[in-house]
Parts: C-alpha cells; structure tokens; sequence
C-alpha cells in the first residue's frame, strides 16, 4: 500500500514526465528557422560570406526532411534559400510578410517538416507568438528546429549553429 509520502512522489514524476518534450518519434510537425545568410550594413543582398554559408545550408540540415521551404520575398531571403531550395529539390515559396507570419507557417506546417528562412523582424515575432523561451535565431548561421505534437504547444527542440 502506498503511503502519502510515496504517492505525492510518484504523483509528482509523473507529472515532470508528462511536461518533458516529446522523443523525435513522437512530434509530427516541425518548423525549422533561421535568418538569411550574411550581408553587410545598410546592403540589402547577401555579401561573398553569406553567399558561402548559403551552399553550407544543406548539409547543416541533412538529417531533418524538408517538404517545403519559405522566405521573404526580399532578394537576401530569396539568396539565401535558392542553393537550399536546390540542394534538396524543392522549389521554394516567397511570401509577403506584410501578414501575419506565424499564423501563415504554423498553417503550413501543420503535419510536415518546413522551413522559414526569415528576418530579424518575423523571428522576433515567431518567438513571441508562439512564447518560445530564449531568443530567435537571428544570429548569422543559428538554426532553430521548432516542433509540436498535435495541437499541443510548440517548443524548442535543438539549436544549431553552421558556417562555411
């Protein structure tokens, strides 16, 4: 017979267990995100680093599927994700994120693996719509793999970082 000591105990384990981020087996959505690839102050393209990095992009994301990629369509999105976009054979979609953007990928996503190759601006938002703890991405060359089971929330399930 268990005591209440032994009960409050397992009661309390189980309740830790049930908060813990599902296994890899368990998710079946995912939103993989990161910012475009290098460029310098006050230009609007990609600099000869961020031309680099982009073509290191795929092999950084080999061991995740990928059934759809997304970006701004502003040319640094759209350089950064079209040696990705052919790397894995996907043509990419450009979107105007004058929308919510969240709500956009979130919908997408549903069910699939995608990624959003975005700006400093919507990964703020991202972060903040979905109240995902830490800070977004929006360092050069950080990647954020975000998944979710079901309806439930979505969390952060690993970070990585990647350069040429």
């Amino acid at each position: 017979m268990l005591n209440r000591r032994s009960f409050l105990g397992l009661s309390t384990l189980g309740a830790i267990a049930a908060c813990a981020a599902p296994d890899r087996d368990d998710w079946d959505t995912q939103l993989i995100v990161l910012r475009h690839m290098d460029r310098d102050p006050g230009n609007p393209v990609i600099n000869d680093l961020g031309r680099r990095r982009a073509r290191v992009l795929a092999p950084a994301l080999a061991d995740l599927d990928v059934d759809a990629i997304y970006a701004p369509d502003l040319e640094r999105n759209i350089l950064s994700a079209e040696p990705f976009a052919q790397a894995r054979g996907v043509t990419p979609t450009y979107i105007d994120t004058s929308r919510n953007v969240t709500e956009f990928l979130t919908a997408e996503a549903q069910g699939r693996s995608i990624v959003w190759i975005g700006n400093t601006t919507n990964l703020d938002e991202i972060w903040e719509d979905l109240s995902l703890p830490g800070d977004p991405p929006k360092i050069y060359g950080r990647i954020a793999v975000l998944r979710r089971v079901g309806n439930r929330r979505w969390f952060l399930a690993e970070e990585r970082r990647f350069s040429p």
